[in-house]
């Protein structure tokens, strides 16, 4: 799995896993805290796109979908 960014992100807002499954899903984006911690660690990654586009837009910074990067 490729590295990302969505740990410093997280933490630069000074959000837990479980307040940024929030957070997403008031914005439509549903996913647990679990997936996310999945992510973080690069074990799992979404099965589509979207859902780093989604995460992306949420931080305000670009994604980089060749490498599967959240990128400033």
């Amino acid at each position: 799995m490729s590295k990302n960014r969505l740990k410093e992100l997280r933490k630069e807002h000074k959000l837990t896993l479980k307040e940024l499954s929030q957070e997403l899903e008031k914005k439509g984006i549903k996913v647990t805290h679990s997936q996310l911690g999945y992510w973080e660690k690069g074990e799992r990654s979404p099965r589509n796109t979207d859902m780093w586009k989604n995460i992306a837009n949420f931080f305000n910074v670009l994604v980089n979908l060749r490498w599967v990067k959240l990128i400033i």
